[in-house]
């Protein structure tokens, strides 16, 4: 491993092969220089390689532009650079530990933990398209300047803790293979994580966010950690993808928060989307946003009043048997939150919901009203449930009363049976003992009169549903 132990920048030999033929100076970028440095680190990162492993990265991915120079055209350039400017010290720590023991440039090995560790970046740290061969870390950093990192493909972890970032941020397109952890830092300029695809866990943990921060179209494999976060300014999360799950307990979001079209997916392995004890002082969009695997959660947090959520079926969980309890407990502060909004059809979507997951808990007994309510009225909501249920229970009693009186020989059984069903239906309306008569329910058999009674029972009920969708129906015109 190579011995470093100096924290000027310009004696870090990483640093060094990072801009071995020059720094990015003033604020615009120099291409034909970055390409020459590019070339030079990739060289060096994959010099160790075999030549099959080589040609499967270079297929693989983007940076090396189709081709890998050789390190031997570069590790000359690198000697006399780390000969000047260290005079002589890194050559002395190190003659006797790097692989080139007989070789005169002692560059480090590839494998080994590349430390950018402590130390203060001045000029714009242009790494775009750089393969990044090993653990990296720049923990305690502070970047005066801009960093840029689109498209680089990091191998292994990569560790900014507790770094402070003064100017623009860039990791747009990035790789990131491993562990990838930003806790605590400070990012007192805009950040951009667009579309990057981090393959290993993930902390933002106590991170700062002075101004607007974005990870749009980013795709986290892994569980990801942004327990309290401090955003100040806008967050974009425009269809960002969360396969296992992520947690902002305790963050605080002081601009908008847009999660438009994001994705929560679940698997064996996914957590729940925790927004616990999260204070949201502007308006969070949910708009489009697909909760697949399970219900977020949003216990003790404060949504601000404006807050979209899309109250539609596909874009929250179906049959879910996990964490009833925080679902219920969800879908009840939505349908508060739409009711505050006056969006009456969004509000009984997630009454809705909330009955449907009252319906799994607790013992049969407790459920089965639920059930029957859900079965019948779709919990309220439905017009064409309770009445094709009314239908039903008339027209059963119709057959049931005309095959009696038929066999009975009673004069007109078919109206008979009509008027004894529609007045077991609907007794409220009295319609038939003004067209049968007293005498006639006295003179009923006892069987007839236990079917009327049954019919009368299980009619009330469907009654109410109806009346109940034709309400909620009206309400939401």
């Amino acid at each position: 491993m190579v011995k470093f132990t100096n924290r000027n920048l310009y004696e870090n030999p990483w640093y060094i092969l990072a801009t071995l033929f020059g720094e990015q100076d003033g604020s615009s970028i120099d291409p034909e220089l970055h390409d020459r440095n590019r070339k030079a680190w990739n060289a060096w990162a994959l010099h160790q390689s075999s030549q099959s492993e080589k040609e499967y990265l270079i297929q693989k991915y983007r940076v090396f532009k189709g081709e890998v120079a050789d390190w031997s055209d570069f590790e000359n350039i690198f000697f006399e650079r780390m000969k000047k400017i260290s005079k002589g010290r890194y050559v002395r720590l190190n003659q006797e530990s790097c692989f080139h023991v007989k070789a005169k440039t002692p560059a480090p090995d590839p494998k080994d933990l590349i430390d950018f560790s402590s130390t203060e970046f001045k000029k714009i740290f242009y790494i775009d398209d750089f393969y990044i061969p090993s653990d990296i870390i720049f923990n305690g950093c502070v970047f005066q300047n801009k960093i840029e990192s689109s498209w680089a493909i990091f191998s292994q972890s990569v560790a900014f803790n507790d770094v402070i970032f003064n100017d623009m941020i860039d990791f747009s397109d990035a790789r990131f293979f491993d562990g990838a952890y930003f806790n605590r830092v400070q990012c007192r300029s805009e950040a951009f994580w667009n579309a990057a695809n981090f393959n290993g866990s993930v902390s933002f943990s106590d991170a700062i966010f002075e101004k607007r921060v974005n990870f749009q179209r980013a795709v986290f494999q892994r569980e990801v950690n942004f327990r309290n976060v401090k955003m100040q300014d806008e967050a974009w999360f425009y269809g960002v993808i969360f396969k296992e799950g992520v947690s902002f307990w305790q963050g605080k979001f002081l601009g908008r928060l847009t999660m438009i079209d994001a994705s929560f997916e679940g698997g064996e392995r996914s957590r729940i989307p925790d927004f616990s004890d999260v204070i949201f002082e502007m308006p969070a969009n949910f708009r489009s946003a697909k909760f697949n695997d399970c219900f977020p959660v949003f216990r003790g947090s404060l949504l601000h009043d404006k807050s979209i959520f899309s109250a539609e079926d596909n874009f929250w969980p179906k049959g879910i048997v996990k964490h009833l309890k925080d679902a219920k407990e969800t879908c009840s502060l939505l349908r508060n939150l739409s009711e505050r909004q006056g969006n009456i059809e969004d509000a009984h979507f997630f009454f809705r919901s909330e009955m449907k997951l009252a319906s799994r808990m607790g013992s049969f007994p407790d459920r089965l009203l639920y059930i029957v309510y859900g079965i019948f009225s779709n919990f309220g909501h439905s017009i064409s449930r309770p009445l094709l249920g009314l239908l039903s229970v008339f027209f059963v009693g119709l057959v049931f009363f005309w095959g009696g009186f038929f066999v009975e020989g009673l004069d007109n059984p078919l109206r008979t049976s009509l008027a004894l069903s529609f007045n077991n239906v609907f007794p409220f309306f009295g319609f038939g003992r003004a067209y049968l008569g007293l005498n006639f329910f006295e003179d009923l058999h006892v069987v007839k009169k236990i079917f009327s009674a049954l019919q009368s029972i299980f009619s009330l009920p469907l009654v109410f549903f109806f009346g109940l969708g034709l309400r909620t129906r009206f309400r939401m015109r």
